[in-house]
């Protein structure tokens, strides 16, 4: 038996789980291995946690809810297309080399791949290695790493029904979202924003990092939402970039509004909302659909497998939600949709109704059964590795 071996059959009789998430470049990916990490602390408060991450600044302040450690790797989020995978590619062996020793060195017995590049070095070092080894796929249709890794990981716990079916250790478990404050209600909400909680809030969120083109969108068509006089208010998560330019479209046209570069708390800021324009990132629909509240849909336009399209289809099918491709909608698409949405009570409770029926609030739940149970749960050995029952022993 190797002195690795012996080492966490040790750790394992004293300790509980260990895991490390790795994944990132965005909310999206971060947000459900937040979530995630909650459910297992709740659980076992013995269990320790390592978030590796790439260096953008938006990671850092997602994971200032996370528990555990997090730790910054260069090299983890490469630029997109041809020329970002060929960066990527000639720096894995180096980030394969460095997370075999950050697994060793914190004794881990799981890794969980939350995707994006960040994902590939740690899930293919976990594997090596011997480790328990689980996916989380946020969207409808799975991203590049998720396609490549998926074979190799014990269990793809999937949002989608229909994206587990796609994998032979597919699991239908839902998305997880970060635990919601404890207490707190619209009025308390309201005063963080300061904002009344008596009119009608749109909520306007691009996601993680705010949306250029749908901030574009959504101020060019302020002109016939500001018809709604004093029955509406806004809050309008912008993104730090176009933050300053936003604020004064709203002052322009003299509404009510409050904008914001990000919120980390996002259910303070689904609290105070009644209806929301966002883009279809599969974190924040599961987001919406917790918080059961109607949406039109934005979706990205520029990912090259459109899978925004994807999940947001899925909830305009289930009357949840408006779709509005951004690449044809013009202003008064815009205002059209939104001024529906906002002007009509009955149609946003029914919306609502829906959305709250697509709801997966047990999901971060389910993926520790997953991870505890099970092939996908207890420890599926990497073939040629030697037998190790400690991460067995730690669920």
């Amino acid at each position: 038996m190797s002195e690795l071996v012996q080492d966490r059959q040790r750790a394992g009789a004293a300790g509980g789980p260990a895991v490390v998430f790795a994944g990132g470049g965005s909310g999206g990916h971060l947000i459900p291995g937040v979530g995630l990490a909650h459910e297992i602390q709740r659980q076992r408060s013995d269990a320790r946690f390592l978030f590796l991450r790439g260096p953008r600044q938006i990671e850092g302040l997602v994971l200032e809810s996370a528990p555990g450690e997090t730790r910054r790797l260069k090299g983890m989020n490469a630029p997109c297309g041809w020329r970002g995978r060929m960066i990527f590619a000639a720096a894995l062996p180096a980030l394969l080399a460095r997370s075999m020793r950050i697994l060793r060195r914190f004794d881990a017995d799981t890794v969980v791949g939350l995707g994006g590049y960040g994902a590939v070095p740690a899930v293919l070092a976990g594997r090596a290695l011997g480790l328990n080894v689980v996916l989380l796929e946020q969207n409808a249709r799975p991203g590049l790493a998720t396609r490549l890794l998926g074979p190799l990981a014990h269990a793809v716990c999937c949002a989608f029904p229909e994206t587990a079916a796609q994998f032979l250790n597919g699991r239908a478990t839902g998305n997880p979202v970060r635990p919601p404050p404890a207490a707190g209600n619209r009025e308390a909400a309201c005063r963080r924003f300061a904002l009344s909680p008596e009119r009608c809030t749109l909520l306007v969120v691009g996601g993680s990092q705010g949306a250029r083109g749908l901030n574009r969108l959504v101020c060019a068509g302020l002109a016939a939402l500001a018809s709604e006089g004093d029955a509406l208010q806004v809050l309008h998560l912008a993104g730090q970039a176009d933050r300053a330019w936003v604020e004064r479209a709203y002052a322009a046209r003299g509404m009510v509004a409050r904008v914001e570069a990000f919120v980390p708390d996002m259910a303070l800021a689904y609290r105070v909302a009644d209806a929301v324009v966002s883009r279809a990132g599969g974190t924040t629909l599961a987001e919406l659909a917790i918080a059961g509240l109607p949406a039109v849909l934005v979706p990205y336009p520029h990912h090259r497998d459109r899978h925004q399209y994807e999940n947001a289809r899925v909830f305009v099918d289930a009357g949840a939600a408006f779709l509005l491709p951004e690449e044809s909608a013009d202003v008064a698409a815009f205002a059209r949709t939104a001024g529906r949405l906002v002007g009509d009570r009955a149609l946003r409770a029914a919306m609502a109704r829906a959305a709250g029926g697509l709801a997966r609030p047990d999901a971060a739940r389910r993926i520790v059964d997953v991870m505890a149970n099970g092939r996908g749960g207890a420890r599926a050995e990497a073939p040629g590795a030697p037998a190790d029952e400690a991460g067995v022993a730690r669920w």
